[in-house]
């Protein structure tokens, strides 16, 4: 019976736990819901200019000309803790994931970086 009492206390002090980290990932969430500018990125990143717009349901667009062409990535993402999980067709007809750490994300500002190599730090600022 103790061990039944224990169990049970167990999970009941890991909901607040959960609870909160999941109320976390929802401000992060919420706060990066908009459109994004990219103001400085290193080569071989997101050219200058380029937008991202995040939606409430988990998808987002990509846009902006590279090379004088125009190109649109629509995809979907993930927040869970400081990683964003990015998953969209690049125009390869393959589905690509990225995910990158959350450096930096304030009402104007979100700051991203892969953390590989190379690495690749990605700062925008906030149009909408």
């Amino acid at each position: 019976m103790n061990a039944v009492r224990l169990v049970v206390a167990g999970m009941l002090v890991g909901v607040p736990v959960t609870a909160k980290a999941d109320q976390k990932n929802d401000g992060k969430k919420n706060l990066l819901v908009g459109v994004w500018e990219v103001t400085r990125a290193p080569e071989g990143g997101p050219p200058l200019g380029a937008t991202v717009a995040f939606t409430r349901d988990g998808t987002f667009k990509m846009s902006g000309k590279l090379g004088g062409k125009d190109f649109v990535f629509p995809g979907t993402y993930t927040v869970d803790g400081g990683k964003l999980t990015l998953a969209f067709d690049a125009g390869s007809g393959k589905e690509k994931k990225e995910v990158v750490t959350i450096k930096k994300l304030t009402e104007k500002e979100l700051v991203t970086d892969n953390e590989g190599t190379p690495r690749k730090v990605v700062v925008f600022k906030r149009t909408r």
